[in-house]
C-alpha cells in the first residue's frame, strides 16, 4: 500500500504516505535492542526482538496493526521456546521469494564459544511455516567445521553482531 516500515531500537514503525506520519506499531517492550521485520508480497509482515524479555521473539501480522507473536519464549500454537527468555540475542529473518509462508530465522543463541572446552555454533536457525503454523529446528545446517579455527569456526557471531540471512531465490 506504500507504506514503510522500519525496524528500529525496541521497535517496529510504520511511516503512512496517507498521513505523511510515523507511528510504533509494535515494540517499546521496554528492554528489546535489535529488532528486523520483512515484509512478503502480499502484506504479510514478520517482525523480530531480541530475547531480552518475555515480550519479545518473532511476531507476525497481516495489516501491520494487529500482531500474533509465534516464536520465543510465551508464544501459542507451535512456538518454540528459543532456550528461554534473557538466552537468545539478535534475530534476522529472512522470506523464501519461491514460497513467502516460508520464513527463517537465524539467531544469536548466546552461546560464546571458543577454541578450549566443547566449540559450537553461536547460532541457530529456524524455519516457520505459515501455512502449518509450525517452526522445524535447522540449526544443524548452521557452519560448524571440523575442528577449530581461529576467527571463523565455530560460527561466530559477534554477539549478534555479524548476522544476515538471505534465501536463494528457488
Amino acid at each position: 500500500n506504500g507504506d514503510l516500515y522500519a525496524a528500529a531500537t525496541d521497535v517496529i514503525t510504520r511511516y503512512s504516505t496517507a498521513t505523511s506520519t510515523w507511528t510504533t506499531v509494535l515494540g517499546a517492550f521496554s528492554i528489546s535492542v535489535y529488532t528486523d521485520i520483512v515484509v512478503t508480497s502480499t502484506g504479510r509482515l514478520y517482525a523480530a526482538f531480541d530475547g531480552r524479555d518475555a515480550n519479545n521473539g518473532v511476531w507476525t501480522s497481516t495489516d501491520g496493526t494487529n500482531w500474533t507473536k509465534i516464536g520465543g519464549d510465551g508464544a501459542t500454537n507451535n512456538h518454540v521456546n528459543w532456550r528461554g527468555v534473557n538466552d537468545y540475542g539478535r534475530v534476522v529473518l529472512g522470506v523464501a521469494p519461491s514460497d513467502e509462508n516460508m520464513l527463517y530465522a537465524l539467531y544469536s543463541n548466546n552461546f560464546s564459544s571458543s577454541c578450549s572446552g566443547t566449540p559450537g555454533p553461536e547460532a541457530d536457525l529456524f524455519k516457520w511455516d505459515q501455512s502449518t503454523a509450525t517452526w522445524m529446528d535447522l540449526s544443524a545446517n548452521v557452519p560448524d567445521e571440523a575442528g577449530c579455527l581461529s576467527g571463523n569456526d565455530p560460527f561466530a557471531v559477534q554477539g549478534g553482531y555479524n548476522l544476515t540471512i538471505g534465501v536463494k531465490p528457488n
